[in-house]
């Protein structure tokens, strides 16, 4: 685009580019943004909002703004078990996520529990891993419903988004993909009737993670390659 400039007396031209991203896709079931101190879902889509357990809080983080803290046992936020949640076929999952300590393992990040879809936190292996049950593939850890990515070091913001296609299951961290499996067979996954939270298991109910964690998005398809790049430099 060419720009121009007068004064009445001297002319100056210039070309700049403009880029436009879109805050939302199709498909956008919820969104946590954290922004006013709550977990409210942001999206267009009625309800999902969710409710602080333990000592959850926002803070001011240098880099994002007001984000998400858990950094005790027990801190959590409860979404709610809306049906809405129970996703069959295709899902995304986004989060801006920073790790602050190593934490238990196996700690879920956001989850409609271990029989459904989620996001979690391998601490030893510095390692995360998004899952669909019911979705099967099989991968070198021995898991058959997952993929993992990594490492992930202390203090820094990572994008992590999560994809479960037709075509399998798929793993990005900040915008690139780190880890692709195929599926073995076509699928379904789970449903549940588990509560979907962030930062803990609903059957375990001990969050032991120690994030930061911001602009949490679920949609109910798959986004694209390009989606997803685009999300990550939308959201960075």
């Amino acid at each position: 685009m060419l720009f121009t400039a007068n004064d009445g007396e001297n002319e100056v031209s210039d070309s700049v580019t403009i880029s436009v991203y879109s805050s939302e896709f199709d498909g956008l079931l919820a969104h946590y943004t954290f922004d006013n101190d709550t977990a409210h879902n942001v999206s267009t889509v009625d309800g999902f909002h969710g409710q602080f357990r333990g000592e959850a809080r926002t803070i001011e983080d240098t880099q994002r703004g007001k984000v998400l803290d858990l950094d005790q046992g027990g801190d959590y936020v409860d979404c709610g078990a809306d049906p809405r949640f129970n996703i069959s076929r295709e899902i995304t999952l986004s989060v801006w996520l920073k790790v602050t300590g190593v934490g238990k393992s196996n700690q879920q990040i956001v989850t409609k529990g271990i029989r459904s879809w989620g996001l979690r936190w391998r601490g030893e292996a510095r390692q995360i891993y998004f899952y669909c049950a019911g979705a099967w593939v099989v991968d070198v850890s021995g898991d058959f419903h997952a993929v993992g990515g990594g490492p992930i070091v202390d203090g820094k913001w990572y994008h992590v988004v999560g994809v479960c296609s037709e075509e399998g299951l798929f793993l990005y961290i900040d915008g690139t993909l780190k880890t692709y499996l195929p599926l073995l067979t076509n699928h379904y996954i789970n449903q549940s009737d588990e509560k979907m939270l962030i930062g803990d298991r609903y059957e375990h109910g001990e969050s032991q993670g120690n994030w930061k964690i911001d602009d949490i998005r679920i949609y109910n398809r798959a986004l694209s390659p390009d989606d997803i790049s685009e999300l990550y430099t939308y959201t960075k």
